[in-house]
């Protein structure tokens, strides 16, 4: 994974087979008004093509990371405690989001939490 560039607000997304709402998913992230966030989205062994459709998204922007869950513990529970405890081996961020894979999110959702405080 490469590196985090450590804005305010950091985006959990736990994944598991959810190529068929994941490109709007994430789509409607990075269509926020404001756009001062990190995603890091994990993925828990998708047996679809969730996992190549996160990495074509953080290929094109560097603010979406991939992981891959390989704690042997899996599970929607198991994935996003996996991916709770990574985030706080990171530096501290003023807010922490969690976004489901089959979401979509209002365009100014992240401005409503003041994630680019001035």
């Amino acid at each position: 994974m490469k590196g985090l560039n450590n804005q305010d607000c950091l985006i959990l997304m736990a994944v598991y087979n959810g190529e068929k709402y994941l490109r709007e998913q994430l789509d409607s992230i990075l269509a926020q008004t404001d756009n001062t966030w990190e995603l890091i989205a994990q993925d828990d062994g998708s047996k679809d093509s969730s996992l190549s459709i996160l990495e074509e998204y953080a290929g094109k922007d560097g603010r979406i990371h991939v992981r891959t869950n390989e704690s042997g513990n899996h599970g929607p529970y198991q994935n996003y405690n996996v991916l709770i405890n990574y985030a706080r081996s990171l530096p501290a961020r003023a807010f922490y989001l969690f976004a489901d894979q089959d979401d979509r999110w209002d365009k100014d959702k992240l401005k409503t939490v003041n994630c680019s405080r001035p």
